[in-house]
């Protein structure tokens, strides 16, 4: 029988493969969203948000009952605030960071009991009470997943235009 932790670590491996080979041949400043939001800024958005997950985790190992997204307000703010501080990074800085925080996320959580995803926790930004699955479903795998099908959705149209 496969165990919640082995679910959401298959999703979240799962949905950044696929992420990963939908960005295969797609340039970092291609606008992907009616905002205008290139690649270099979802993944940035992504791995803000990753770091974010990564660290409510961890605070809830160590039992930090105090961590709080620093200067958080709204999502639509942080999230705009986070991708324009990252703006100026270059490609390969902003794909490291991407890669790397996910790894360090599915590394941490491959070292929890099955029962830990069960956990409930408050998320440090909005203090609504979830589980660690829950959060990992609706934030990191949401996020892959959603830049999947923009991605999509950009080569059918470019190619189509071509």
């Amino acid at each position: 029988m496969t165990t919640k932790r082995e679910t959401v670590l298959n999703a979240l491996r799962d949905a950044r493969r696929d992420l990963i080979a939908a960005m295969q041949g797609v340039d970092m400043q291609a606008v992907l969203d009616e905002n205008g939001g290139r690649l270099h800024d979802w993944l940035a958005y992504i791995a803000a948000w990753d770091r974010e997950v990564l660290a409510a985790v961890q605070a809830l190992i160590e039992n930090d009952q105090g961590y709080r997204t620093a200067d958080f307000d709204t999502w639509e703010t942080w999230s705009s605030r986070e991708v324009a501080r990252r703006a100026t990074w270059p490609e390969e800085q902003v794909r490291m960071d991407f890669g790397m925080v996910r790894l360090e996320l599915i590394s941490l959580l491959s070292q929890m009991e099955p029962n830990f995803f069960e956990q409930e926790l408050e998320t440090p930004w909005d203090r609504t009470r979830t589980t660690i699955a829950h959060l990992l479903e609706a934030v990191s795998i949401a996020h892959d997943r959603e830049l999947t099908a923009l991605l999509h959705e950009y080569k059918r149209t470019t190619n189509n235009e071509a």
